[in-house]
């Protein structure tokens, strides 16, 4: 008798081993695949012994909620099965009906509102189920990005979009990984690529310094034409409607929209030095130019800066035929712009 009570003992913790891994790996997919109204990350801030109120911290999918929800019933944290503490944080799949929230895949306790470091408490868990929660706490890092995974005998796969496979349970020393579960694969080879770029841009700096000292050896050089060699380093550039202004500095237009910009670029490589690069430029470009237009007409003005290249821009709209609008410019300006006239003239037709 008493070894047929061990028997059918054994075969019901068998059941129920076996049933709770599947029933784990139900929860998972289910909690990856959005079957919930939302997965949030929050935090325990009021608890009685038949409510829980929770703060929002993050959510991670699904619908929008509160920033402060209250679930009643008596919780407990799924496969820990306790109850949650005040302050603790937690994930929870939530489900929603006649505008009250519950609990729907699960609640699962974890050590930190910041989705991308999150890790889940899995103290005294069976292994096969904290396989299931890293699996789970990649998809948390990533904020739902990574959602495939392979299990296999007791060992965990995240497969990525090359078909590549890494390793995240057990952990492998070759996971990447800067403290958190979150696949730094992309953003490594963006920064593999970031210094790729500074490298040749570094490369192409000491050839042309390189090529300036050759020069420099060949020929001594005055102050003046020191500062011509600079101003060759600045190009300035004048375009209506996106077109350089033509010689006889009268420029006709067919349309009501007018777009005036000009630009100043300097070079990417300076090769002389900077006190005597800088003397190149003009001095405050914006202030080389004019725009003389008829008072009733309004336009806007806007800047640009960028690494090389800075500019401004005028934008007229909805102009009538027949609307003249000039633009004076400084000797300077007209001398980088190779034109003849310190006046354009542009015509609306």
């Amino acid at each position: 008798m008493l070894k047929r009570f061990f028997t059918v003992g054994a075969i019901l913790i068998c059941f129920f081993y076996t049933s709770l891994k599947a029933f784990s790996a139900d929860i998972l997919w289910r909690l990856m695949h959005n079957d919930q109204y939302a997965l949030v990350i929050a935090q325990v801030s009021e608890q009685s012994d038949n409510k829980i109120v929770f703060q929002v911290k993050q959510i991670i999918s699904g619908k929008t909620v509160p920033k402060q929800i209250t679930i009643n019933g008596n919780i407990k944290y799924t496969f820990l099965y306790i109850r949650p503490n005040l302050y603790d944080y937690c994930v929870i799949s939530l489900d929603k009906k006649s505008n009250k929230y519950t609990v729907k895949n699960g609640i699962f306790k974890a050590d930190t509102d910041d989705y991308k470091k999150l890790k889940f408490i899995k103290d005294g868990l069976d292994s096969g189920i904290k396989g299931d929660l890293t699996a789970f706490e990649y998809y948390i890092n990533s904020k739902g990005k990574y959602n495939n995974f392979v299990f296999d005998r007791g060992t965990v796969y995240l497969c990525l979009n090359d078909q590549k496979k890494i390793q995240i349970y057990p952990e492998q020393i070759d996971k990447i990984s800067t403290g958190s579960n979150e696949i730094k694969i992309k953003e490594l080879e963006e920064k593999i690529s970031s210094l790729e770029i500074e490298l040749n841009f570094l490369r192409g700096k000491v050839d042309e310094q390189k090529k300036y000292i050759k020069m420099l050896m060949q020929k001594s050089y005055s102050s003046k034409e020191l500062l011509e060699i600079a101003k060759n380093e600045w190009k300035y550039r004048l375009t209506i409607n996106g077109k350089d202004v033509p010689k006889n500095e009268v420029v006709e237009v067919n349309t009501s929209n007018l777009e005036i910009v000009l630009s100043e670029t300097q070079s990417a490589y300076p090769m002389l030095p900077i006190e005597i690069y800088n003397k190149g430029a003009l001095k405050n470009y914006q202030e080389h130019i004019k725009i003389m237009a008829p008072k009733s007409i309004k336009y806007d003005i806007n800047a640009a800066s960028g690494t090389i290249v800075d500019s401004i821009q005028y934008q007229f709209k909805n102009l009538k035929k027949g609307t003249k609008v000039q633009i004076k410019i400084t000797d300077e300006l007209k001398q980088r712009l190779n034109l003849k006239s310190n006046m354009i003239v542009i015509n609306v037709n």
